[in-house]
């Protein structure tokens, strides 16, 4: 089972007091991990720096793949945090309190999950009450809820049973005793998430942040017009994308400073999720290490061997990506049965997932002929394989087509 957190020699110190002397620890997934010690010994120190809200003097920590010194947004984007002091806005009723973090959260069924923790915490009845005016055991139920009613990867909660009475701490004990929520796959960025499964559509992917395939996106990146970029990426997310392919490649220049450019404005001046779209190892490890939510990587395939995925498969794994496979080794693309069977039958396979991938190739095969309106097919039968390494036990497998949609009165 894999850690969620590791910490070496994590040191932290004010002025001369040491407040946390260097701590090496793992904690596995599923663990129900405490930190025990006397007022003052460093507890509350450490959470801080493990949820990013102070930096480590010395040593390392990684939370969920992330860095808690650099990449203390990503951490607190996954995980749920009830800090020692329950601290609710006081101008804010419960509700609205609830509100503010489902709007940051982009959270969906807000008020059905709100209204499963009113009751599950007996406190219904004040969910119209300024937080200034309720009890202190009433404001810790509130810190719990929103702490949780995202259902978090990972929680750190600090002093949670403080002020509430024996009953309510034997409830609160069984919760965190029971077995987690099934896990929902999904991408974000630090405003929001977006589930892989789609209801009622499929997943959209807006492609007009591609310097390889816009000719409009590109003379922005080569002009520097960080604005007019981030302008593309939200006329793409007003027009229903879910999801933005960013892709920076091009001759004669240096990828790594142009991902760094634009990953940094869309990070925080655009609400969709990315698929980072780079055939250089280098450029997609720069994408993931400075957003802040988790990403789709474009993509992994067998083109060059196994080198190349095994240097970016480590890279997904540690940040908590996506990743789109494509069905191609060194004879190509594959565009029959045979050949896709002949491509994933190694170990990057598991027999689910090749179930899975025979169904979506009989399925294609037998409907291959059929176009919509004003669309062509780009890649015939390629493989969307989700890889939440760092999130589930398992990893998520979706298999379809990836179909581009073209529209021709459109200028790209």
């Amino acid at each position: 089972m894999e850690n969620i957190i590791e910490t070496e020699s994590l040191t932290k110190k004010f002025g001369e007091l040491t407040a946390v002397n260097t701590v090496t620890l793992n904690v596995r997934k599923g663990s129900l991990f405490g930190l025990l010690g006397p007022n003052g010994s460093g507890k509350t120190t450490m959470i801080k720096m493990l949820t990013g809200q102070i930096l480590p003097s010395s040593g390392n920590a990684h939370v969920l793949g992330h860095d808690v010194a650099t990449d203390p947004v990503g951490i607190r984007t996954l995980v749920g945090i009830i800090p020692e002091q329950e601290s609710p806005p006081s101008f804010l009723t419960a509700m609205e309190y609830l509100e503010f973090i489902g709007d940051i959260r982009k959270i969906p069924d807000l008020e059905q999950k709100a209204d499963w923790w009113f009751d599950f915490l007996e406190y219904g009845d004040k969910r119209n009450v300024l937080c200034k005016d309720l009890s202190r055991g009433t404001r810790q139920k509130l810190m719990l809820t929103q702490a949780f009613i995202h259902n978090p990867a990972l929680a750190l909660i600090d002093e949670p049973l403080i002020n509430f009475d024996p009953i309510m701490q034997d409830k609160v004990k069984a919760f965190f005793g029971k077995e987690p929520a099934p896990y929902e796959a999904n991408v974000s960025s630090i405003y929001t998430s977006v589930p892989i499964e789609q209801d009622t559509s499929f997943l959209v992917i807006g492609e007009r942040t591609n310097a390889t395939g816009s000719r409009a996106f590109r003379d922005l990146l080569l002009a520097g017009d960080l604005d007019g970029i981030v302008g593309v990426a939200r006329e793409q997310a007003a027009e229903g994308a879910h999801v933005l392919d960013v892709s920076v490649d091009y001759v004669g220049r240096d990828g790594t400073e142009d991902m760094t450019r634009v990953a940094t404005a869309l990070r925080t001046q655009s609400t969709l999720p990315p698929v980072f779209d780079s055939t250089e190892v280098a450029v997609v490890e720069t994408a993931l290490k400075l957003y802040g939510g988790k990403a789709i990587i474009n993509s992994i395939n067998l083109e060059d061997g196994e080198r190349k995925i095994r240097r970016l498969l480590p890279l997904i794994k540690r940040h908590g990506a996506a990743a789109i496979a494509l069905t191609i080794d060194e004879e190509g693309q594959a565009r029959t049965t045979v050949n896709g069977k002949r491509i994933y039958l190694g170990e990057y396979d598991s027999p689910e997932s090749r179930k899975a991938y025979e169904k979506i190739l009989a399925e294609w095969e037998a409907n291959h002929a059929e176009r919509t309106p004003a669309a062509t097919v780009n890649l015939t039968v390629s493989r969307l394989a989700f890889l939440f390494l760092k999130h589930a036990e398992q990893e998520y497998v979706r298999d379809l087509s990836l179909i581009h949609i073209s529209e021709p009165t459109r200028p790209y």
